[in-house]
């Protein structure tokens, strides 16, 4: 039987946002349990059907950074501080496989989500959030990788790991704003993607040019001081030393340009977010 509407309790309202400021975020806390099961629904899926199965979080790292160590460290010569060339270009092939996974993942999602967008409602901030975790998962059990290399330079090829475990602290606010940077880029191009099909296209080889532009394949070290100013205007170069200051003890390592980037991902995120919330209002008219 029916209650009297004075006696029912209400547990979700849902109404129109009421301005462009008006973000609600906190219902991503609400919804918590529906988030930790997407990304386990992700994590499952990535595996199903491939018959290396997990080997693939392995493999697409290994691969590269050894073609990165033969074309660059071998034939290009560039130098990497006394660092193992397989070992440099893992930790930063490690750190940009996170970007270009996640960013080209997030870039789609209201293409990709769109029938369930139009069926039922939860925050649609909720997927990219999934998406940025899913990628965030990967990436720990790839880093088992690279501790694995590290083990095996120093037992048998006697290198030295600049280790310093305070230094290694900075990874956790490197990487929480590497992952702001990421996700709001994500969500600045998924808002365009939704209308102009073409940014998609931009995005695959844009990527690609900022991977050479970015000090993913070459220390700072190897710019000359009077150019390094123009490199850093791009804010990636200083994640990518400072990754791989903190991990090997080894790059540029400068406040002033980490706190740029840190402010320039805060940004970029902001942005997103909005750009984001205003185009979910229209995009299934548009797509």
């Amino acid at each position: 039987m029916e209650l009297p509407e004075k006696d029912q309790e209400w547990t979700e309202i849902i109404q129109p946002q009421k301005s462009l400021l008006d973000l609600r975020l906190k219902e991503l806390i609400d919804y918590k349990d529906l988030i930790i099961l997407f990304v386990r629904r992700n994590m499952v899926a990535y595996h199903k059907q491939t018959i290396l199965g997990p080997l693939w979080h392995f493999l697409q790292p290994l691969i590269t950074a050894i073609l990165f160590t033969f074309v660059f460290g071998q034939i290009a010569g560039i130098k990497t501080e006394g660092v193992p060339p397989m070992l440099f270009y893992l930790c930063s092939v490690l750190f940009w496989s996170f970007f270009a996974n996640c960013l080209f993942s997030i870039a789609h999602v209201f293409i990709n989500y769109a029938s369930m967008f139009s069926k039922v409602y939860f925050p649609r901030l909720a997927i990219p959030l999934v998406l940025t975790m899913t990628a965030f998962l990967q990436f720990l059990i790839q880093l088992g990788l690279f501790m694995g290399f590290v083990a095996y330079y120093i037992f048998f090829e006697d290198y030295t790991w600049n280790i310093d475990w305070l230094r290694l602290l900075l990874l956790l606010p490197l990487f929480l704003f590497w992952a702001v940077l990421t996700t709001g880029l994500g969500l600045i191009v998924t808002s365009l993607t939704a209308k102009y099909r073409d940014v998609s296209i931009f995005i695959g080889f844009g990527v690609q040019l900022l991977m050479y532009s970015s000090a993913v394949i070459f220390p700072v070290a190897n710019i000359p001081a009077t150019a390094r100013t123009f490199l850093y205007i791009n804010p990636v170069p200083a994640f990518m030393e400072g990754f791989r200051f903190a991990l090997l003890g080894y790059g540029e390592f400068n406040w002033y340009w980490i706190l740029y980037s840190w402010f320039f991902a805060s940004l970029v995120m902001f942005v997103g977010i909005l750009m984001f919330k205003r185009r979910e209002l229209t995009f299934v008219d548009i797509v």
